[in-house]
Order: C-alpha cells, then structure tokens, then sequence
C-alpha cells in the first residue's frame, strides 16, 4: 500500500504563490494593454467610416463607443486591482477590446 501524503501548510503555498494580472503593481502594464487596443479599435472605427455600408454603419455605431469607459476598484487589502465596470461593443471579430 502507497503512503499518503501530508496536505501542503499555506505558509509553503503563499511563499510559492505567483502575481496574477489583477495585482496593483501591475496597474500601469495593464492600462498601456487597454490603451493600446483602444487605439487599435478607433483604426478599425476609421476603416469602417472610410467605407460605408448598411453593416459597417451599425458596427461603427456600437464601436465608437467601446472601452471609453472602464471602472477599476481597488482591493488594498489584498493588493488587487480589478476591472469593475466597463462599456464594450461586445464584437469580438473587429474589436480587440
């Protein structure tokens, strides 16, 4: 018969514990990656502005407001930073946000 072994004490897991995206250290990182596919999404809105059509109209639409608003709360307890809130058009196949 195998020998079981003993459970893992959470001092040993909090030591070996890894940052995750939603640590407060790493806020600045993560506004640039918002940023930047900001800027990403007003290209696209300018490409499907430069030619018009019944479905880029209503792309445009929805687009041009995406990710102009983004609510971030702070956990200093714990360190975190977390996305909140946030306006998004929800199209996954022209947007990168």
């Amino acid at each position: 018969m195998a020998k079981k072994k003993t459970p893992v004490g959470a001092a040993i897991l909090a030591e070996s514990a890894h940052t995750g995206v939603d640590e407060a250290q790493n806020f600045g990182d993560r506004l640039a990656r918002y940023g930047q596919a900001h800027a990403r999404s007003l290209m696209m809105l300018e490409h499907l502005r430069e030619t018009p059509s019944p479905a880029s109209t209503k792309t445009a639409a929805s687009l041009a407001s995406c990710g102009n608003y983004l609510h971030f709360r702070e956990y200093f307890t714990v360190g975190k930073v977390r996305l909140h809130n946030a306006t998004f058009c929800k199209q996954h196949l022209v947007c990168p946000l």
